[in-house]
């Protein structure tokens, strides 16, 4: 008996002593929960919870409809599905025509949230696409895509329209990534928007369009086609333009096209273009992204990344070495500048086996 007692003594201590842990851990967590002010479990906690948050949304200051709409929002970002929701969706359908933009846009998001289960306020979203604030139709926009539909179908045509918007938008590619994640509809309809930005005849727009090429990801194949027609433009700023989307689309791992590569290396040899259009298109043969080369110095870059095309490049560094002698100081300032970036194997010619490794039959 004295060596039971000894054997399992230290066990019913050690017990002893991870129950009293396991019951401090618990209680600790649920007064943690009482002090964020978030139930433990939705039930009818959650449910008071929105009951007290809902009648806040259309009453009030414009700051405190604000803060209600975001806890609202924030509440069922956590609990998703489980959480009633359904009492909130009629005040939400009344913010959506609040005076303040920012409650109008906060409650389009909070309903994106409920995706298909926000449809009761289908036409409030509607109306919301055509609201004067850009953030608010492309909240709204974004709700609708969930819901599906001809709600979906509605909101790709007034997504579509902003992304070919040449005005400047902060967040366009990330409209592109929203509308691409309901399949191909999505994805055809940015494709066509973008391609008409690229289009425009405002170099800044297009400018932008370049710049959210990368946001197709997996779906790039759709606006090559656009592309290949603008590289046969007569107007030398649209080629330029498809050459540089074109190239940043397909990476040089794959084949790049011959046809972007030769309008590229053209452009940066154009006196006629400003020194950043052929600093970004030396980038591009390069494969490497202009903010890459701002923040590094492209000479600090070059040297590590496997060029395209060397012939090319080294047809660029001819040219370039000629205008070092032209009357103008900036253009000769620009072409010591670029002649700086290229690396000097292409200018000397030494990865001419590169070419003829890529385009066996050119």
């Amino acid at each position: 008996m004295a060596y039971t007692r000894k054997a399992f003594g230290p066990l019913l201590q050690a017990a002893l002593i991870m129950g009293v842990c396991v019951v401090f851990f618990v209680g600790t967590v649920r007064i943690w929960l009482w002090y964020r002010g978030e139930p433990s479990t939705p039930g009818a906690n959650l449910k008071a919870r929105i009951t007290a948050i809902v009648p806040q949304i259309t009453t009030g200051s414009p700051q405190s409809r604000l803060t209600a709409i975001q806890s609202l929002g924030a509440v069922l970002r956590r609990f998703g599905p489980s959480a009633p929701y359904a009492q909130a969706i009629p005040a939400m359908r009344k913010a959506l025509r609040d005076p303040e933009m920012s409650v109008r846009e906060a409650t389009a998001e909070t309903l994106g949230i409920l995706g298909l289960a926000a449809r009761p306020a289908t036409p409030e979203l509607t109306t919301a696409l055509k609201d004067e604030d850009l953030s608010v139709q492309i909240a709204a926009g974004r709700a609708l895509l969930g819901i599906g539909g001809e709600p979906q179908v509605q909101a790709l045509r007034a997504l579509a329209e902003v992304v070919a918007n040449p005005e400047p938008i902060p967040n366009r590619s990330s409209i592109i990534e929203v509308m691409q994640s309901v399949g191909e509809p999505g994805e055809d309809a940015a494709a066509q928007a973008l391609a008409r930005l690229l289009a425009n005849t405002d170099s800044t727009a297009r400018d932008d369009a370049v710049s959210c090429v990368a946001a197709f990801g997996a779906g790039i194949t759709r606006i090559l086609p656009a592309l290949d027609a603008m590289l046969k433009s007569d107007d030398p700023a649209l080629r330029y333009t498809a050459a540089l989307a074109k190239i940043r689309a397909e990476g040089l791992n794959a084949n790049p096209d011959p046809r972007a590569i030769m309008i590229l290396a053209e452009a940066v040899s154009n006196t006629s273009l400003l020194p950043m259009e052929r600093q970004s298109a030396l980038a591009a043969l390069y494969e490497i992204p202009p903010g890459e080369f701002e923040a590094a110095g492209m000479a600090s870059v070059v040297s590590s990344v496997r060029p395209p095309m060397s012939a090319a490049l080294r047809q660029c560094g001819l040219e370039l070495a000629r205008q070092l002698e032209h009357k103008r100081a900036d253009i000769r300032l620009t072409a010591a500048n670029l002649l700086h970036m290229i690396n000097p194997e292409d200018l000397a010619g030494k990865n001419e086996s590169d070419r003829e490794e890529m385009y066996p039959d050119h």
